[in-house]
C-alpha cells in the first residue's frame, strides 16, 4: 500500500493560518494527511473557525499542538505559514521539504471577518499548488 503524502503547515500559535490550512486541505484532499502546528499553540481563533464553518467544514475537536510533539514523525512538506515561526522554531520533524509561505492574519476591527475570509480563500489556492505539487522545485 502507498503511504499518504504528507504536509504539515506551522504558525507562531495554531490559532488562525496553520489551523484553517490543515482543515481545508483535509477537506479538499483526503489522500493527503494535512497537520498543523504552533510554537506557542493557542486555542483556535473563533473566527478561524466561522469561515471553516461557513465552507462547511467543521474543526470541533482541534488541539492545538506544538511543533515539537510531532518530532517523531516524518513529513514530504512542511510549510512556514510565517517567518517568526521559522525563526522561532527550536525542534522540526523529519521531513523531504521546508519551505516559507508567509500569510497575513488579520488585525481587529470591522474589517476582521472579510481579512479571515480572504486568508481562507488564499490558502485554498495554496493548499492546491501544494496537493498538485506545484510547489516543488524541479530541475530544468
Amino acid at each position: 500500500m502507498k503511504r499518504k503524502r504528507s504536509v504539515l503547515f506551522v504558525c507562531v500559535h495554531n490559532s488562525a493560518r496553520s489551523f484553517i490550512a490543515e482543515y481545508i486541505g483535509r477537506s479538499k484532499y483526503p489522500d493527503i494527511s494535512f497537520k498543523s502546528a504552533g510554537i506557542h499553540p493557542l486555542a483556535p481563533d473563533p473566527m478561524a473557525v466561522a469561515v471553516l464553518k461557513e465552507n462547511g467544514i467543521d474543526p470541533e475537536g482541534h488541539r492545538p499542538r506544538t511543533i515539537g510533539s510531532l518530532s517523531g514523525e516524518n513529513f514530504d512538506l512542511v510549510v512556514f505559514l510565517c517567518r517568526d515561526a521559522m525563526k522561532l522554531a527550536y525542534s522540526l520533524p523529519e521531513s523531504k521539504e521546508v519551505m516559507l509561505r508567509e500569510f497575513r492574519v488579520p488585525s481587529g476591527g470591522a474589517s476582521r471577518v472579510s481579512g479571515f475570509r480572504e486568508l481562507r480563500e488564499d490558502l485554498k489556492v495554496f493548499i492546491d499548488e501544494v496537493a498538485n505539487e506545484r510547489w516543488i522545485l524541479r530541475e530544468p
